[in-house]
């Protein structure tokens, strides 16, 4: 019976740890995210031939919004699994 109670310790402990790397992911996930789609929609705002996919830059645009939700995506994995 000891055996079962120190392993259910065991698994209260790792769950309390996946609980604070979620919530670490979460914190540096959300405003993150935030600024970088502020970031694009006031370069639209700003640039209103952006908004149109004919336009290459648009896609350049597109492009680095989207490297950068990545970028902090691998960090992010990094720092928490490193």
């Amino acid at each position: 019976m000891f055996a079962n109670a120190k392993c259910m310790v065991c698994m209260s402990i790792g769950y309390a740890i996946y609980t604070l790397l979620a919530l670490v992911r979460i914190a540096i996930q959300l405003p993150t995210h935030f600024v970088i789609d502020v970031w694009k929609g006031r370069m639209n705002g700003w640039f209103e031939n952006l908004q149109n996919p004919a336009n290459k830059y648009h896609w350049w645009i597109f492009g680095i919004d989207q490297w950068l939700h990545q970028s902090i995506i691998i960090t992010t994995v990094y720092f928490i699994c490193g």
